[in-house]
């Protein structure tokens, strides 16, 4: 459990919201992911099945976005390290980009999408965008 000086009060705030989303916005070095991983780690000990097994929250139930790749890796090794490699593996921790991909592709039938939808990066983002201007 998290100790009452191992976070700020406005960490702790964030850590202990309740239920519903969290959304965490804060500049560089400021304790982003430490509060991430601490909250999902309060989740699961405050509303998981050992603490409420009528009602449990399940790994399952929880869903982490994050900007990058690169971030989101760092929160799959931290949350490992927070709440084990078999928890966090029956979580979603993503990045925004490859999670709608995911749930793209998943039901690119249901959307009437081809069965592999191509997602446009930057560039073609802006060649797309260059095209449609082109030709207006």
């Amino acid at each position: 459990m998290i100790t009452a000086d191992s976070l700020t009060a406005d960490q702790r705030r964030i850590v202990e919201w309740g239920d519903g989303p969290v959304v965490v916005i804060a500049g560089a070095g400021t304790g982003k992911t430490r509060v991430i991983v601490e909250r999902v780690r309060w989740l699961l000990e405050t509303k998981g099945a050992a603490a409420n097994p009528a009602d449990p929250l399940l790994p399952e139930h929880l869903l982490v976005l994050t900007y990058n790749v690169k971030a989101a890796k760092e929160l799959q090794d931290r949350m490992d390290a927070a709440v084990g490699t078999a928890t966090r593996a029956r979580m979603t921790v993503s990045n925004f980009h490859s999670f709608c991909q995911r749930i793209l592709t998943e039901n690119a039938a249901d959307a009437g999408l081809p069965p592999r939808p191509d997602v446009l990066d930057g560039v073609a983002q802006v060649l797309l965008l260059k095209d449609i201007t082109q030709h207006r």
